[in-house]
């Protein structure tokens, strides 16, 4: 079971690092994922699509942004991610990103 107390905790940790320093990208993409664990899936996307304004050749971002868009219910949407994270790294992909393409 998911412990929502601790993902409260690193979401105020990332919180303060990313207050205090805006470039600090390691706590965005921390907050981006306890976000995303959590539930709150819009403020997960918004953490994964500033990191992918930065490193846009990054699929694990890709695909922590399409797994928000999956959650959402956007499924035509995550596929669409999915294929732009394929086009990059055809390795780096999880099951439901493989699905989209076959």
């Amino acid at each position: 079971m998911i412990n929502a107390e601790r993902f409260d905790n690193v979401i105020s940790l990332c919180s303060r690092q990313v207050i205090a320093d805006i470039s600090n990208h390691q706590a965005i993409l921390f907050l981006g994922i306890a976000y995303l664990y959590k539930g709150e899936l819009d403020k997960a996307a918004i953490c994964f699509y500033y990191l992918l304004m930065q490193y846009p050749k990054n699929t694990s971002i890709w695909n922590n942004y399409a797994e928000c868009h999956t959650r959402m219910g956007d499924v035509e949407r995550a596929c669409a991610i999915y294929k732009n994270a394929l086009s990059d790294n055809p390795i780096s992909i999880n099951k439901f990103g493989i699905d989209c393409i076959i």
